[in-house]
């Protein structure tokens, strides 16, 4: 199957090393009926992608760090249940500066490795 991955403009499906999509169902409230029987009522189900990828040079590396430092960002992954491409907004939760070394004299980040997780707002 290909996968289609995209952090705003940056297309790293070429570079993915590891990648799984997960879905998260919260319940936002319970519902009590007339007979006295309570339903859990869930959200809307939440993406959240875990992803690592290959040894990146520094000039990618350095435009990955600057997308995933962004707040939010849009992004475009493949759903391997249904092998549709979504498109979220999503945020990273997982330690940036782990995965991605300082800047170097030439003043660009380098990629150390690691495993990433965005997930939907």
């Amino acid at each position: 199957m290909d996968v289609t991955f995209k952090i705003g403009t940056l297309d790293l499906a070429s570079k993915l090393s590891t990648y799984k999509v997960m879905w998260e169902v919260s319940y936002q409230k319970i519902i009590t009926t007339l007979d006295n029987v309570e339903h859990p009522f869930s959200a809307p189900k939440r993406a959240i992608v875990d992803f690592s990828l290959l040894p990146l040079d520094d000039d990618l590396a350095s435009s990955v760090y600057d997308a995933l430092a962004e707040q939010t960002q849009t992004v475009i992954f493949t759903d391997p249940y249904t092998a549709s491409d979504l498109v979220r907004t999503m945020r990273l939760t997982s330690n940036l500066e782990a995965s991605f070394g300082l800047k170097s004299v030439n003043g660009k980040r380098y990629y150390k490795g690691g495993e990433l997780q965005m997930r939907a707002n």
